[in-house]
C-alpha cells in the first residue's frame, strides 16, 4: 500500500505526547499560604506513569496510523482516556489536600488541610492532551483502510469512474454501479503526492485519487 500521510498531524500527535509525558514530572500542586514547599510534589509521585505510559502509546499508535496499519480512531479514543485522567487530577480535592509535615518528615494528616491550586503539571497535560487529539483526528485520512492498494508492477488495482465516482477495479472497462463504459487510458502520476492512476486519454483535466489535486495534462502533467 502507498500512503503519502499526514506529517502536520503526526507531528501534533508527538508533540502533544511528549507534553503529556513531561507534566508527569512537574509540580502537581501550586505552593500556597504556609506551604511554600510541598513535599513528593509531582505528578509521576501520584501515578503519574500511568499518563507517561498513555502519552507513548499515542505516539506509537499515532505513528502506525500515520503509515495506514492501524485504524484512526485508536489514538484518539487513547486520548480520551487521558483527558478524562487528567479531569480527574484537576478536580480530585484530596489529591491537591496540603498537610504540615511533622518533626519526623511524615505527614500529620490530623491538622487541618489546605486545598492547592492545580500545578503547572496540570496545564501542560491538559494543553498535550489538546494537540495529540487535533493530531489525531488530522490522521482520520492516513487511515490504511482507505489506502490504495498497488500490484506487484505498481499499477493501482482499483480506479474511480468518473461518471459516478464509484471504485471499480483497475482493469474494468464498464462500470458495475452506472454503466459508464472507460476508453482508452494512459498512465499519470500526481505533481503533488507522486500517485500513480489511469484517466481517459480523451480527459484534459482530472483528480489526483489520492490528495484530491486537480490536474491538467499538457506536455507533462502540470497543476491548473
Amino acid at each position: 500500500m502507498n500512503r503519502t500521510g499526514n506529517p502536520l498531524g503526526l507531528g501534533l500527535v508527538i508533540v502533544g505526547a511528549v507534553a503529556m509525558a513531561l507534566s508527569a514530572f512537574l509540580p502537581l500542586d501550586q505552593p500556597t499560604g504556609p506551604f511554600g514547599r510541598v513535599q513528593d510534589n509531582t505528578l509521576i509521585q501520584h501515578g503519574g506513569w500511568l499518563l507517561v505510559a498513555v502519552a507513548v502509546a499515542i505516539a506509537a499508535s499515532g505513528y502506525s496510523v500515520n503509515q495506514g496499519k492501524t485504524p484512526w480512531p485508536l489514538p484518539t479514543v487513547l486520548c480520551a482516556v487521558a483527558g478524562l485522567g487528567i479531569i480527574y487530577v484537576a478536580t480530585s480535592k484530596d489529591m491537591h489536600t496540603l498537610y504540615p509535615v511533622g518533626a519526623n518528615g511524615t505527614i500529620d494528616t490530623s491538622l487541618p488541610g489546605t486545598v492547592a491550586s492545580p500545578g503547572i503539571a496540570v496545564y501542560v497535560a491538559g494543553a498535550g492532551v489538546a494537540l495529540a487529539l487535533i493530531g489525531s483526528l488530522m490522521l482520520r485520512d492516513a487511515d490504511g483502510s482507505s489506502a490504495v492498494e498497488f500490484d506487484d508492477d505498481g499499477w493501482p488495482r482499483s480506479k474511480k469512474c468518473p461518471d459516478c465516482a464509484e471504485t471499480v477495479l483497475s482493469d474494468a472497462k464498464v462500470c458495475k454501479h452506472c454503466g459508464y463504459r472507460f476508453g482508452d487510458t494512459t498512465s499519470v502520476a500526481c505533481f503533488k503526492c507522486g500517485h500513480r492512476q489511469r484517466v481517459p486519454m480523451s480527459a484534459e483535466t482530472f483528480t489526483c485519487e489520492e490528495c484530491n489535486t486537480r490536474l491538467k495534462r499538457k506536455a507533462s502533467t502540470d497543476a491548473e
